[in-house]
């Protein structure tokens, strides 16, 4: 059975990264154009407004599970410039930041949230210096519908010899996967 396949057409730059929401109708594209762009992956349609951002958008990712006090899907993380920048996309037609947290010494090139319920609170980020940064969202601080997002950096995992470029988890182990450009 022959396929076809509809371009996603809208950012004026190069695509950086993609991200698959949980209920797998959704993408969301990082691009160098300083975007987040949404699509419905089933129509081949944009949706909603795009998330502008300051710098090249490297990186984002969908929270997996409830996370925060947010339902699956609904925060999402992009890595732009040294930051890390989360968004409430509750409203589908137009996201809201509610945090900027500066993550990394050079730039933020992955972000991926932990993809099991019970490390929902959990982020992974990569950057250009190398390093890998392991983040827990404080729970005691309140919810993100309340205003409130604390973010605590809890690990630095160095071994890289250049900046990194992806990470994954395992989903039969406890294992985070990192590469990059060494």
């Amino acid at each position: 059975r022959k396929q076809t396949i509809t371009p996603l057409k809208g950012h004026k730059g190069t695509i950086n990264d993609l991200a698959m929401s949980p209920c797998g109708t959704f993408v969301a594209s990082a691009s160098s154009d300083g975007t987040i762009r949404f699509w419905d992956f089933v129509k081949g349609l944009q949706v909603g407004t795009p998330i502008e951002h300051d710098d090249e958008v490297r990186a984002v990712c969908f929270n997996m599970t409830r996370c925060f006090n947010m339902p699956p899907g609904k925060l999402i993380a992009s890595g732009s410039g040294s930051c890390i920048i989360f968004w409430d996309r509750r409203n589908e037609k137009q996201a809201v930041q509610i945090a900027r947290v500066q993550a990394h010494a050079g730039a933020v090139s992955c972000v991926t949230f932990h993809p099991l319920a019970l490390h929902s609170s959990v982020l992974f980020t990569g950057g250009m210096d190398r390093n890998i940064k392991v983040w827990r969202f404080n729970q005691s601080a309140g919810g993100v519908g309340e205003g409130k997002l604390d973010l605590v950096e809890v690990a630095t995992l160095k071994g890289h010899a250049a900046g990194l470029k992806t990470l994954a988890f395992s989903p039969v182990a406890p294992y985070v996967l990192s590469s990059g450009s060494s």
